[in-house]
């Protein structure tokens, strides 16, 4: 098994992490990525917004600020809007939750990516996943 090195950072040096962060790990999925109003703070202009990241790059907003997390704790769910693009146009829209304090982490390929999502302090979380309306299309 093939430990990403963003969960080993985590699993022993958890209290680094102060922020939700997203994670591309996937090969060739570039990913859109919105806040939705659900626990978020900011106005629309403000919030948590990622237009095109890359495979092996990853987007953080600190769980402590309000824009990001209005209820300030670490295990309060955040939920982004989630648009996939890969080779040839394909794209795959869905909103996510994961925990303000924890992270989600984007593997594989092309239609067969996966996601996870942990806690703070590396503990797996369970995380909702559901088809996103087409009237909020990221790109």
């Amino acid at each position: 098994m093939r430990f990403s090195p963003v969960l080993l950072l985590a699993l022993f040096f958890p209290s680094l992490l102060h922020a939700f962060c997203i994670y591309n790990d996937s090969e060739n999925v570039t990913l859109f990525l919105r806040q939705n109003v659900k626990n978020r703070g900011a106005i629309f202009s403000k919030t948590f917004q990622v237009d095109g990241l890359k495979p092996s790059e990853k987007a953080c907003c600190a769980y402590t600020n309000y824009d990001c997390n209005k209820s300030g704790k670490p295990e309060e769910y955040v939920s982004i809007y989630t648009g996939a693009k890969w080779d040839g146009g394909h794209v795959s829209d869905f909103q996510i939750g994961i925990p303000a304090g924890g992270w989600a982490v984007f593997t594989g390929k092309s239609e067969l990516f996966k996601i996870q999502a942990y806690y703070a302090n590396g503990e797996p979380a369970d995380f909702k996943l559901e088809k996103r309306p087409d009237s909020y299309a990221l790109y």
